[in-house]
Order: C-alpha cells, then sequence, then structure tokens
C-alpha cells in the first residue's frame, strides 16, 4: 500500500466539496469519509489465438455481468498487438472448454483475467517476434517493434505486420518450429491490488416532513492506471447510486409473523434519475507496484460503504436535536423504507 496518494486525495475532495466554506444552512449535514479495499485474489487464466486472417480470439473464462470486462479485454489486446480493436473478438467459454477463472465478482476481473489476457498477448509478439526475423531473412535483436509490426533495424521498409505473421505462423513458420500462434497464461497475483477513495456528502432534512435530500456529493477515487475511462466513470456512478438507494429506499425487514415487509417493488425501491442527484467525481491516479499494467480493481466498494456514510452524517444534522422534527423524520424513515443504521435516536 506504499506510495497510495491519500493525502493529495483527501485535498482534492475537501477542495471540491468546499469543506472549509459555512454550511448552506441550519438543517444541513455535512460528512467525509475516506476508505479502501483489498481485491483482486486468486489466480485466473486467458487464451489468445491469433487465427489465419490476423483476427485475434480471446477465450474468457470471466463472465461480463454488464460492467464492460470483455471490451476491457479487448482494448488489452488491441493495444499490446497493434491491431484495431474490431479485429480483436472474446469468446466465453463454460468451465468444459475455457481456462481457470475462479469467477466474476469482487472487482478481479481486470486485475486477474486481465492481466492473464496481456500476459498471453505477450508471449505472443514473443513468437512473432522468431517467425518476423525468419521471414525478414535478420536476427531477432535486428527487430524493432511498433504498434502492428516488426521492422529492422536502419530498413523500415522490411517490416511484417501482425497478420502476416499470423499467416505465417500456419504456413511459412521455421523448420522444427510448431505451427500455430497461440498461448494460454494463468495470471495468480503476487499480491492484492488497493483501490481506495475519499467521499464527501452534503443533506439536508426538511423540519416539516422528515424528508432527506443530498445536496452534494463528491467522490474521488483511485483505481490505478485507469484503461477505460468511461467504464470507470459509470460503476462509480452505478456504485453511488445504488449505494444512495441503499441507505434511502431499501430495507427487507419482517414483521411478528415472519413475513417479509419489502417483497415487492412498491416497497423495495429503486433508483431513478428522479432521485438521484448529480455526483461530482475525481480521481488521483497510484500505479499498483506489482500489477502487469498497473491496474487496480474499480467497482464492488462503493455501494456499502455509501450507505454507512449517508445514514451516519444524516444522524448530525442539527435538525434531529428537534423533537417534533426528529419524529417526523423517524416517521419518514418508516414510510419511505428508510434505512438509517447510524442515525441516532
Amino acid at each position: 500500500m506504499r506510495g497510495m496518494k491519500a493525502r493529495e486525495m483527501l485535498q482534492a475532495a475537501l477542495a471540491a466539496g468546499g469543506w472549509n466554506t459555512p454550511k448552506p444552512g441550519p438543517n444541513y449535514g455535512r460528512g467525509i469519509g475516506m476508505f479502501g479495499r483489498q481485491i483482486g485474489g486468486g489466480a485466473g487464466g486467458a487464451m489468445l489465438t491469433a487465427e489465419l486472417d490476423g483476427t485475434l480470439t480471446v477465450l474468457s473464462p470471466t463472465i461480463d455481468q454488464g460492467a464492460g470486462t470483455h471490451v476491457i479485454e479487448q482494448q488489452l489486446v488491441a493495444t499490446d498487438m497493434g491491431v484495431p480493436l474490431d479485429r480483436v473478438r472474446v469468446v466465453v467459454g463454460d468451465t468444459d472448454t475455457a481456462p481457470y477463472g475462479l469467477g466474476t465478482y469482487a472487482s478481479r476481473s481486470t486485475p486477474v483475467s486481465g492481466a492473464a489476457t496481456a500476459l498471453a498477448a505477450r508471449k505472443i509478439k514473443e513468437k512473432a517476434r522468431k517467425i518476423a526475423a525468419y521471414l525478414l531473412e535478420a536476427s531477432e535483436e535486428d527487430l524493432e517493434w511498433e504498434p502492428g509490426k516488426f521492422w529492422v533495424k536502419g530498413a523500415p521498409s522490411k517490416s511484417k505486420t501482425i497478420q502476416e505473421i499470423a499467416f505465417a505462423a500456419y504456413t511459412n513458420h521455421p523448420q522444427g518450429m510448431e505451427a500455430g500462434l497461440e498461448a494460454v497464461n494463468y495470471y495468480d497475483p503476487p499480491n492484492l491490488t488497493f483501490p481506495f477513495g475519499t467521499y464527501i456528502a452534503v443533506v439536508d432534512i426538511d423540519k416539516g416532513t422528515g424528508a432527506v435530500k443530498i445536496r452534494q456529493f463528491v467522490a474521488v477515487d483511485d483505481c490505478g492506471n485507469i484503461i477505460n475511462p468511461m467504464i470507470v466513470e459509470g460503476q462509480i456512478h452505478g456504485g453511488l447510486t445504488e449505494g444512495m438507494a441503499i441507505a434511502f429506499m431499501q430495507l427487507i425487514d419482517y414483521d411478528e409473523n415472519g413475513n417479509v415487509q419489502g417483497g415487492t417493488f412498491m416497497d423495495y425501491l429503486l433508483p431513478t434519475a428522479v432521485e438521484t442527484p448529480n455526483w461530482q467525481t475525481g480521481k488521483t491516479v497510484t500505479p499498483s507496484p506489482h500489477h502487469p499494467f498497473r491496474r487496480n480493481g474499480s467497482s464492488t466498494m462503493r455501494s456499502s460503504f455509501r450507505a454507512a456514510q449517508v445514514a451516519g452524517l444524516v444522524g448530525f444534522c442539527p435538525v434531529l436535536h428537534h423533537r417534533p422534527a426528529r419524529a417526523r423524520f423517524l416517521s419518514y424513515v418508516r414510510c419511505c423504507c428508510l434505512h438509517l443504521p447510524g442515525n441516532r435516536a
């Protein structure tokens, strides 16, 4: 965990959240919290094949649950091999055909399976260098790599693209070399990765109704080197929104007879754009010191932290020290299935 930019992150969050400015009103509560999590354990594999036409096929054990996992694997291969994204395809295998993968959970898909995919691409590139040297009648040491091709030092016009090399791997490879251009890699992390964040929330409570509103929420995250900023931003927004829902809209409890009280979406509510505030996001970048492309995870730690933070800071709103307002607030809690584990009675 050395090198974590905790101080830089805290300062960025304080500045964005106006921490040193007066509260907007008497009924406002403001809270801050920092969190971190260790994720990305357990070995995982990937198989990468360069087809006869130069298409690169990833056989992945990772199931994409909507977080863009397979897009990330495509990007890693396309970047490392220097080919367009549409020349990389991801095939999802089952346990009979795919390499061992352990599962898609706990923000481990990119740190583990992504790493296995990237390292498989590097293995393919090593064999491709040997084939290119044979085709160009040069030594391996005399070849330079640039995205998509090898070329001879001092003679840039003498080159072979990865597509030409893939074709030769099946039709014109060196004597004694096994045909084909594919690799399997299993990545077993030497250590976990450590994403972390700092969040500031500002809420106010209506004295008349007890209703709670999030007026501002600042989230500054650090998940190491970012491969796809749009996917990471989407995961952060999704985690923030569900964290708000856990705190304010979702509670499953039971009556004295054991009947579930939140058994339908009429009572256990799903957040929509109407209830969701404008999330203010920011980032710092602390590359993981041991990961192949310095990546940490980025998805699973937000919801539970957000629920506890928002619920806890509500308890410090001055309005709740006013007994009638507190009674209306607790009534609002019961009516809206508002779950506030950190609230002061």
